[in-house]
């Protein structure tokens, strides 16, 4: 009998989260067939009712179709300036660049902040974003980063190791014991490996990443007081921004 996990179905007709649906789980909202789901994993299939029951509504449904589809992952160059969301009233968002359906209907892998561009990963399956965001897997990242001038060999050796850097993007002297209300907007970043990349005229670096944290590549270099002038994304695991021009796609159907 064909059947489909709950996470999947709701995300494809309910554009419910993986982390959404965990926390209805776990405050007990969702029932199956009048059973109370208490499974991540629970199944679901052709006739079952489900129901969802907030406090402010109750939702119910009886399944009648299952949603098919083949996994595809876009390549797209985002230009500066756009902003990765689905929705903000006060900039341009990527979904203005693409087909209107793609709003619906692609979810994007990793941000990039508004001055960054470069390679942006979107895919209409939600368990392929789990995967590649899920920092366990840890998928190989390249930057290029044009930055305002030399860096030092000592501070490239530096930024390979654990660096703990506070709220206002500085180092932390790790000899130094914290005030304990200020350890918890301390956070250690680090490149898994980065290059000096000489020109004449510019300062370039080849930053690797195995993890992702916000703003992760500005705040270290400030850290390290650099300035980024320009920062692009070039690869992804296996997928490369190449000659892919800014606001253009690339489809790959696995």
């Amino acid at each position: 009998m064909e059947q489909l996990t709950l996470l999947r179905y709701l995300q494809k007709t309910k554009w419910v989260s993986r982390r959404e649906f965990e926390q209805m789980v776990l405050e007990n909202v969702i029932y199956l067939n009048s059973e109370l789901v208490t499974n991540f994993d629970q199944t679901i299939i052709l006739w079952d009712k489900l129901e969802i029951k907030l406090p402010e509504w109750v939702y119910e449904e009886q399944v009648r179709r299952l949603p098919t589809f083949r996994p595809v992952m876009i390549a797209f160059n985002k230009p500066k300036w756009y902003t990765v969301s689905k929705e903000d009233k006060h900039n341009k968002i990527i979904y203005e660049l693409l087909p209107k359906s793609w709003l619906n209907d692609f979810y994007y892998i990793w941000r990039l902040d508004k001055e960054s561009h470069g390679l942006l990963l979107l895919t209409n399956d939600p368990q392929l974003v789990d995967f590649y965001e899920n920092p366990k897997n840890r998928i190989l990242k390249i930057y290029e980063v044009v930055v305002d001038k030399p860096i030092r060999t000592k501070d490239i050796i530096k930024m390979k190791k654990w660096v703990p850097v506070d709220e206002e993007w500085t180092l932390i002297d790790a000899t130094r014991k914290l005030p304990q209300e200020t350890v918890w907007k301390v956070e250690e970043l680090w490149f898994f490996d980065i290059h000096y990349l000489h020109q004449q005229w510019k300062h370039i670096l080849r930053i690797l990443l195995d993890e992702w944290k916000k703003r992760h590549i500005r705040r270290l270099l400030k850290a390290f007081d650099y300035k980024v002038r320009d920062l692009k994304r070039i690869k992804v695991w296996k997928y490369e921004l190449g000659d892919l021009k800014p606001g253009k796609y690339k489809i790959y159907k696995n």
